[in-house]
């Protein structure tokens, strides 16, 4: 080799080799996006799956838990239920409602005497309040008599569960006392004095040792709420959530309760919750909680339990790191061989399907050809609508073998495309099929087509070739192109072969050029 030849070849390596190196760098740039696109993508799957798994596994966890709360609101209610009905039918109460014969003095001392009764029993009970009300729904004996809060002597008719004892028999009501301020569930009982109503028993149940449990058993790591029907907060261990709405009440609704004296002077804000995840998550002062709610037996209410997730939201976090790149990585050492693999299969599919199209194309005109026809016409044989027709137009171009000898095989071949081209825009529908069936012949298979529709169709087609004035200056009649057409039409079965229906077609092919050409005939098949 040449001195000079070697500069060259040295020269060329030179420009060659730093472009070989900057298409290896964008390579592997592309290659470390793609990496780190799938690292994001598969990390944030992963971290869905694990907050969901972690969120069910605290779910379980704590629904223990939070029966067990709602367990202890109906066993409170449950116990206290018992003391109105009881003490409704005590003698002692009745003579502390209705005179007796010593007037005024005994209906007196009666009283003072159910009152101390009455300190005796709260005592003995989880009772906050037991009193009874005369038949105008006035105190007369209470367990706090001797109290700075004392209900004796304080009009209560408006109540419900006065009216609603005195209507029905018995009733109960959470709300806000309106001598105490204290909140809770008052339960009544109608008192009945040889069957004349003479008064209602009455026992406010208090929930605060309750929700002092609460708090112990919680440890700080979960809050409990009882909601009402209204969905507002009645019995909880966090003092600030009290009368708090779960969610914004719609404004009547709103409005009508802070008026109706049931919360107190409570304006019923919603609760300082921002909720997320279908009401699962509950994020509050920048922690998330689950919401872990069950029903409270026997009552309107629901109790929520609100446990913390954090620590085992960031374990789901850190864990779905971890997984996601170990994932992302198996992912990336198998790319190159799926890669690999994927072209191989697409290169193979291709030359398939082009061999396969290439079995069943017409090469000049690429339409379908009669093998492609002949498959079509059996499966639109077998599979056609029950009852519908189908039609098949037979097309033969007039004095074909004039034309290619007149102006040779190219225009000849020119010719067939063009109609090729025009029967493919008169098979406009589902189904329908143009092909060329050998030759200057085509065929044009028309499913749920009948005669009329079918002879309407091939005059569509006579008349489009006839406009295209293509000049046959051999044919004996009009000096252009046309073609002849034969019509078939049958009702698939399987008594009939699908040939039967071709024959009748090309049979009427016959008929129309005997008839000159350039002309339609028909032959309906059975």
């Amino acid at each position: 080799m040449s001195a000079s030849a070697l500069e060259a070849l040295i020269e060329v390596r030179s420009r060659i080799t730093p472009m070989i190196a900057r298409a290896k760098l964008w390579h592997l740039a592309i290659w470390l996006a793609v990496g780190l696109a799938v690292l994001v993508v598969n990390v944030d799957l992963l971290k869905h799956r694990a907050r969901e798994t972690a969120m069910r596994s605290v779910g379980q966890m704590s629904m223990p838990t939070a029966l067990t709360y709602a367990i202890l609101v109906q066993s409170e209610i449950e116990t206290q239920r018992l003391v109105p009905f009881i003490l409704a039918n005590d003698p002692d109460v009745l003579s502390a409602l209705v005179p007796g014969p010593a007037g005024a003095a005994g209906l007196q001392a009666a009283r003072v005497a159910l009152d101390q009764k009455f300190v005796r029993l709260r005592e003995g009970t989880t009772a906050g309040v037991v009193y009874v009300l005369d038949r105008n729904g006035t105190c007369v004996a209470a367990s706090n008599w001797n109290t700075p809060t004392s209900f004796v002597g304080v009009d209560y008719a408006f109540r419900p569960y006065f009216t609603g004892a005195r209507d029905t028999g018995d009733a109960e009501y959470f709300a806000s006392g309106t001598v105490s301020h204290l909140a809770g569930l008052f339960v009544s009982h109608r008192v009945l004095d040889h069957g004349r109503f003479a008064g209602v028993m009455v026992v406010k149940v208090q929930f605060q040792n309750l929700e002092a449990t609460w708090t112990r058993l919680g440890a700080n790591a979960a809050n409990a709420l009882v909601v009402d029907d209204h969905g507002v907060a009645i019995i909880t261990n966090v003092e600030d959530w009290r009368f708090h709405a779960l969610h914004p009440l719609p404004p009547v609704i709103r409005h009508n309760l802070e008026h109706s004296g049931q919360y107190g002077a409570a304006t019923l804000e919603p609760l300082p919750f921002s909720w997320r995840d279908q009401n699962r998550l509950a994020a509050i002062g920048g922690h998330r909680y689950l919401a872990v709610a069950t029903p409270i037996a026997s009552t309107a209410w629901t109790l929520y339990l609100l446990v913390g997730l954090d620590p085992a939201l960031q374990s789901a976090q850190q864990f779905a790191f971890v997984a996601g790149l170990l994932l992302t990585l198996l992912e990336m050492g198998a790319a190159v061989a799926i890669r690999l693999r994927i072209a191989h299969a697409v290169r193979t599919k291709k030359a398939t399907e082009e061999m396969r199209l290439m079995a069943v194309t017409d090469a000049l005109t690429q339409l379908p050809n009669r093998r492609a026809f002949e498959t079509s016409l059996h499966a639109l044989w077998q599979t056609g609508a029950p009852g519908a027709p189908l039609a098949a137009l037979m097309i033969d171009v007039d004095h074909f073998k004039f034309y290619n000898d007149f102006y040779g095989h190219p225009a000849g071949d020119e010719c067939l495309r063009v109609i090729a081209k025009i029967l493919r825009q008169h098979a406009r529908r589902a189904g329908d099929l143009a092909a060329r069936y050998g030759g200057e012949e085509f065929t044009l298979l028309l499913p749920g087509t009948d005669l009329a529709h079918a002879m309407a169709a091939a005059d569509a087609v006579q008349h489009a070739i006839r406009a295209l004035k293509i000049p046959h200056e051999s044919a004996p009649e009009r000096g252009i192109v046309t073609v002849s057409i034969g019509v078939g039409v049958a009702q698939p079965s399987r008594e009939r072969s699908p040939e039967a229906l071709i024959a009748a077609a090309d049979g009427a092919l016959y008929d129309a050029k005997k008839r000159g050409r350039d002309c339609i005939a028909c032959a309906e098949e059975g």
